[in-house]
């Protein structure tokens, strides 16, 4: 994939995919978008309403890691453990994530060794960040990864419709919807009628939610 940065409406930097004119996170902000989607409504929704003690997290695309470290960011004044299982078939190279600013941009310099601990990590096992945080990838497509637990949430954060349709087929969303804990919610920003339709047939509990700025909409589905 050829890439380059970014520059977002928050000031935070992301990376545009040149060939398809399509970014890893929202051209009216990056970080205000991942804390808007997957942290406000996804992780805090989930820890407001059933105060876990520990939470296992699904990541459709590592990406550029942002999703994960703000997750880290977010969990360290509780004492929620968190496990964090990602997928992504092709990881950045270090020349194009070291030069991603997010500790910096997010205002704490402490993020640098932990983000860097996020992307250097390989696929062959669990690492621990921290006390509290667990991660484990995969470098395999969401096709064909074969989950061997369930999750208490997923941030579902692939490349849209138009750049990765496989991804939003029903047959994968199907295949996603089972990989839910009862009581289970994925975040995602496409609210898309077919998206939401896919998860209906799943016996999913589609909520449309007002989206991040420059989105007027993005849903939660939760298994009940």
């Amino acid at each position: 994939m050829n890439l380059e940065p970014f520059r977002t409406g928050d000031g935070s930097l992301t990376l545009r995919w040149i060939a398809q004119d399509e970014c890893y996170h929202s051209r009216h902000g990056a970080i205000q978008e991942s804390k808007f989607v997957y942290i406000n409504a996804g992780l805090q929704f989930l820890i407001n309403s059933c105060s876990p003690r520990s939470i296992k997290i699904f990541e459709v695309g590592f990406g550029t890691g942002l999703n994960a470290l703000l997750t880290y960011s977010a969990a360290q004044p509780t004492d929620i453990a968190i496990d964090y299982h990602t997928v992504e078939p092709f990881p950045l190279a270090d020349s194009i994530w070291r030069n991603l600013t997010y500790p910096q941009d997010l205002g704490d310099e402490r993020l640098a060794d932990v983000f860097a601990t996020l992307h250097s990590a390989d696929d062959q096992g669990v690492i621990t960040v921290g006390d509290n945080f667990k991660l484990t990838k995969h470098r395999v497509s969401l096709e064909h990864y074969s989950p061997t637990t369930h999750f208490d949430l997923i941030y579902y954060d692939a490349f849209g419709p138009r750049v990765q349709p496989e991804l939003w087929s029903e047959e994968v969303l199907t295949k996603v919807s089972a990989m839910l804990n009862t009581q289970g919610v994925l975040v995602t920003y496409c609210a898309k009628g077919a998206v939401k339709r896919a998860f209906r047939k799943s016996g999913l509990l589609v909520e449309s939610l007002p989206g991040p700025p420059g989105k007027r909409e993005m849903i939660r589905v939760s298994k009940v």
